[in-house]
């Protein structure tokens, strides 16, 4: 397991739910209030079954995010076991993801927007390709703004 993973820390004395972002087959994304660093961060809540190879894919994702140090990535902070629940600290991305900006605007975005989103991702991509690391989500609702 990571040592970024705590096993002794309580989530609910650390985080405050401001509101949920999004959920899907992985589990719950929150905006939260971190109560010891005053950040508003995006927690992802994974449920875990008893099975090892889901916490070792897990934990291999985290050891990647733990090395990641670029503006095209989003920012790992650290993570808590508690309760069967795997609680993911990451940056909060206020603008939200492409997907996000769309269904807010209701609009497609310009051509020049899809250029701008196209060459971050392709940034994000390669710094993850020169610290060989392979990236498997590439959907709009993973591409932060």
């Amino acid at each position: 397991m990571s040592d970024s993973i705590s096993q002794t820390k309580v989530p609910q004395d650390e985080f405050e739910v401001l509101q949920q972002l999004g959920e899907g087959s992985y589990g719950k994304v929150y905006k939260a209030l971190n109560r010891l660093t005053a950040r508003v961060v995006a927690l992802k809540v994974v449920p875990i079954e008893t099975d090892d190879k889901e916490m070792m894919d897990l934990t291999k994702e985290i050891r990647i995010l733990e090395k990641c140090s670029s503006p095209f990535i989003v920012q790992y902070y650290g993570s808590i076991l508690y309760e069967n629940n795997l609680w993911i600290e990451m940056e909060f991305c206020e603008a939200g993801s492409v997907a996000d900006m769309m269904r807010v605007s209701q609009t497609c975005l310009t051509e020049k927007e899809v250029a701008g989103v196209c060459a971050n991702i392709v940034k994000g991509l390669a710094y993850l390709h020169e610290q060989k690391n392979i990236h498997r989500v590439r959907l709009p609702y993973h591409v932060a703004t």
